[in-house]
């Protein structure tokens, strides 16, 4: 898997963007000291991203996921667990089906007896 460089996707979308650190740090509202920090840090905060999202209007979460080599988490679960899981349901859908028919002649008795 490659290493995916967070800061780097930010510092490429300020040049895409032409956003210097003086604009970036006017648009955050924050001391240009505080942005070069957060830009030479090797890593960032999760809610620090979602600001640069909202400033950038760019979803780095999303270029980062693509990055990732998974598609969907996986849930390992047994045989067993899976019929029986379907069996309930079944079973709950069979007494679902036996209540909307009782609903049903109910409602045509009690329409009936008008």
């Amino acid at each position: 898997m490659q290493k995916i460089n967070v800061m780097q996707m930010v510092l490429d979308e300020m040049t895409n963007q032409h956003v210097s650190v003086v604009d970036l740090s006017r648009k955050m509202s924050r001391p240009y000291a505080t942005i070069v920090g957060m830009i030479e840090r090797p890593t960032i905060q999760v809610s620090r991203l979602i600001e640069f999202s909202e400033v950038f209007q760019y979803n780095f979460f999303r270029r980062i996921a693509e990055m990732l080599p998974y598609e969907n988490p996986i849930i390992k679960k047994d045989n067993s667990s899976v019929e029986g899981e379907i069996a309930s349901l079944k079973e709950r859908l069979k007494v679902l089906e036996i209540e909307n028919t009782i609903l049903k002649d109910t409602l045509k008795t009690l329409a009936g007896s008008r």
